[in-house]
């Protein structure tokens, strides 16, 4: 019974983070006006959210075993609770840099051949 509810948690929260990163995708698609920066937040990002997703598939192989305490949701959802929040305020930061006149030459090197 434990087993189910662990994975209706899961399938549910990946699920909807899933729905909400096509959702976004599409509205940048269709929209008229693009950010000229659009293409360093977005890499960020996905980097960003590959890392979330390597340390999730890490933490479910491991930590259930280092850790037996830990609920099984905990141990898969934990870096997403962690990094996603990370990721707002990393993207509110640069946001709010470059509003201000930054350019991305300053903050990253950028290499276009």
């Amino acid at each position: 019974m434990g087993v189910r509810n662990t994975q209706a948690i899961l399938f549910t929260t990946f699920g909807f983070i899933g729905m909400g990163m096509v959702a976004m995708n599409f509205g940048k698609f269709f929209k008229r006006k693009h950010d000229k920066r659009e293409w360093f937040f977005g890499h960020i990002t996905g980097m960003l959210g590959g890392y979330i997703a390597t340390v999730s598939a890490f933490s479910a192989v491991n930590f259930g075993n280092w850790f037996p305490w830990m609920p099984a949701w905990l141990v898969w959802l934990w870096p997403t609770l962690i990094g996603a929040p990370l990721i707002a305020l990393w993207s509110t930061f640069y946001r709010r840099k470059f509003a201000k006149g930054t350019r991305i030459r300053e903050v990253a090197e950028v290499r276009i051949r």
